[in-house]
């Protein structure tokens, strides 16, 4: 009498070769789909910066918007009339995208839109999800966004200086349009 009971050898092989056929071709969609939620917090950063620069010049009032590091956030303040300056909002990265670095010519990693719009100071801002890495760059003088490199080359960088990847806009020693 035979013993039916149990899996054979090869119904075990051809069970993980689907398994593992099945996993390669879901590989790029993992990419794909971290890719969408780095580009998505890019552009809502890049839309906030932006909401507080117009504000900044519509209500002739100064906007900071100020980076967390630690807490993977950023807050946008504004200059009441007493000149104390009040939180309008605060915002977190989600989906498991980090801020990987904020760079500005001083200590304080800020963003601060006077009441013409304008920049005193250029700022680098780095966000990062699953190796890939996108960069935005706030010019010095009327404040424009610029975003550049996701890719992953970037996680690369070897300095403060330049990030390593072939993009001309990667070069983080200088502000474009400064």
């Amino acid at each position: 009498m035979r013993n039916d009971k149990g899996f054979s050898a090869a119904g075990l092989v051809v069970a993980l070769a689907v398994i593992l056929i099945m996993a390669a071709a879901a590989a790029p969609l993992v990419r794909s789909v971290d890719k969408f939620y780095l580009r998505r917090e890019a552009a809502v950063l890049k839309n906030n910066l932006r909401r507080a620069q117009r504000l900044a010049v519509a209500e002739g009032r100064e906007r900071v918007i100020v980076f967390d590091e630690y807490n993977e956030c950023y807050t946008i303040r504004a200059r009441d009339t007493a000149g104390v300056l009040r939180t309008e909002s605060k915002t977190y990265f989600q989906n498991g995208v980090v801020l990987k670095f904020v760079r500005t010519r001083g200590t304080d990693k800020i963003v601060r839109y006077d009441p013409r719009g304008m920049t005193n100071d250029p700022c680098t801002i780095m966000l990062a999800k699953g190796g890939l890495e996108i960069k935005l760059t706030v010019n010095l003088g009327a404040g424009r966004v610029y975003e550049c490199c996701i890719n992953s080359k970037c996680a690369n960088y070897k300095s403060a200086d330049k990030c390593g990847c072939t993009d001309s806009c990667c070069d983080f020693s200088r502000t474009p349009g400064a």
